[in-house]
């Protein structure tokens, strides 16, 4: 597994597929991938806010005629971890949240673990309809484990979301209040990525999907507000 330390599309039900040349080898590649990918975009939006974190030496405290916030050398460490930790995380959750569109978010590792029949990601509608039990615990197992480690990551980040700059650098930050709401939710329900107020979530034109939205709208409201997410 891919221990914290914190250094789409398409488909759906009824694939008749059972290609997994688009899986992560393991869970510690997947981490990697996010951390390169999904941290290095937020790293991006910092910046454009006008928080110049010090990968290198520089001395530059105005650039282009805007301020910059310079930050001291341990902050900028402390800061980096902190995002890095938000971006991991929302991969990570954004890997389970695929499963319901039919797509195979979880790792090659935690397949073999689980023994996971990828035709029961492709077609979930047995384990919908109560009719595969062990294709459920199986695909439970995995979203679980992968579940706990995308919080082991978040809660570190929320934990010292103190050295996050205010104003807009916080603001650029906030799609982590969605993943945290997704994971409480999945919690809840036994990481049963199946259930049906999870399934409702990704459809748009359900009640509970759109009661969803609007639930969401406040949260980043309120973390928008006040600070903290």
């Amino acid at each position: 597994g891919g221990g914290s330390g914190c250094g789409g599309g398409g488909g759906g039900v009824g694939r008749s597929n059972d290609n997994t040349d688009d899986l992560f080898q393991s869970t510690s590649v997947m981490v990697d991938f996010y951390s390169r990918t999904i941290s290095s975009l937020l790293f991006l939006h910092l910046e454009c806010c006008g928080v110049k974190l010090s990968f290198h030496d520089n001395e530059e405290e105005e650039k282009n005629g805007g301020t910059v916030v310079n930050t001291t050398n341990e902050n900028d460490d402390r800061l980096k971890e902190v995002v890095n930790c938000i971006g991991i995380g929302i991969g990570i959750i954004n890997s389970i949240r695929s499963i319901n569109t039919g797509q195979t978010g979880i790792p090659k590792d935690l397949v073999r673990k689980y023994k996971i029949n990828m035709n029961d990601i492709n077609d979930p509608r047995p384990i919908i309809d109560g009719q595969n039990d062990d294709g459920k615990a199986a695909i439970q197992g995995a979203v679980r484990e992968m579940a706990l480690l995308a919080k082991e990551y978040l809660y570190h980040a929320r934990l010292h979301q103190g050295v996050i700059p205010g104003g807009d650098a916080r603001s650029s930050l906030l799609a982590v209040v969605s993943a945290l709401r997704y994971l409480e939710r999945l919690e809840k329900l036994d990481f049963d990525i199946f259930h049906e107020s999870l399934r409702d979530v990704e459809n748009v034109e359900s009640l509970n999907g759109r009661l969803w939205r609007l639930g969401s709208m406040f949260y980043l409201w309120r973390a928008w507000l006040t600070g903290v997410f």
